[in-house]
C-alpha cells in the first residue's frame, strides 16, 4: 500500500486540536480535584468550629442547616 501524503499544515492543525483537547480534560480534572479538596477542608474546619463552639450563633447555623436539609426536627 502506498503512503498517503497529507499537507504538513493539516497534520499540525490536527495535532494542535488534540493537544487542546488533552489540556481541556486535564483542566477539568484539576478543577474537580481542587473543588473536592476545598470542600473537604471546609467540612473539617466547620466540624472543628462546631465542636469547639466558635462563634456566637454556631448552634443556630447547625439548626438552619438541618432545616434546609429537611431533617426531622424535635422541638
Amino acid at each position: 500500500m502506498a503512503p498517503v501524503h497529507v499537507s504538513p499544515a493539516i497534520v499540525a492543525r490536527r495535532k494542535a486540536i488534540e493537544k487542546e483537547k488533552v489540556k481541556d480534560g486535564l483542566r477539568r480534572w484539576i478543577a474537580a480535584k481542587w473543588k473536592g479538596e476545598v470542600r473537604e477542608r471546609e467540612e473539617v474546619a466547620r466540624k472543628r468550629e462546631e465542636s469547639s463552639g466558635i462563634g456566637r450563633v454556631w448552634r443556630l447555623r447547625r439548626f438552619w442547616e438541618r432545616v434546609n436539609r429537611g431533617d426531622d426536627l424535635v422541638v
